[in-house]
């Protein structure tokens, strides 16, 4: 009885661990759904491969066509006095999608508790929470796309 117990609350906990972990997409597919991120160099792509959402280095995401270049950048707010280092691009599970950095103090004094590092700080979102189940799309045509169900919250509107 003791061993089965154990193995029921091992199981449980290990299950709850997993569901409140971020996911990571896929490369290749052309969806983010609720909880997946891109990390550094991670990145989406068109079904018809012609379109590439990826974050880049700087801290930026940017949409490519193989044809036509850059198509948009997600802008930043900036942290006087923080250098960034960018972490994720998320899809969050209430519909808002966020571009998290971590922030450094670009010039430490110890004694100074105004200068801690910041881990997790919103740069850039959205503005389409309170829509859970929100996904976002990098269609065929170049529009990156936000949808609840078939209706769309938010777009780049690069489908040019």
């Amino acid at each position: 009885m003791r061993k089965r117990s154990f193995v029921v609350i091992l199981t449980l906990s290990i299950m709850l661990l997993l569901n409140g972990m971020t996911c990571l997409a896929a490369h290749g597919e052309n969806t983010l759904r609720p909880g997946e991120s891109l990390s550094m160099w991670q990145w989406i792509e068109s079904s018809n491969h012609e379109y590439l959402l990826q974050m880049q280095t700087g801290g930026k995401m940017v949409l490519y066509s193989k044809s036509r270049g850059v198509l948009w950048t997600s802008p930043i707010s900036y942290y006087p006095g923080y250098n960034h280092r960018p972490n994720r691009f998320i899809m969050q599970h209430d519909g808002n999608l966020v571009m998290y950095h971590n922030l450094f103090p670009s010039k430490p004094d110890p004694g100074d508790i105004g200068d801690q590092t910041l881990y997790d700080m919103p740069v850039w979102d959205s503005k389409t929470y309170n829509n859970p189940g929100a996904h976002l799309i990098l269609q065929d045509d170049g529009n990156l796309v936000i949808y609840q169900g078939t209706q769309p919250l938010w777009a780049t509107g690069t489908n040019l």
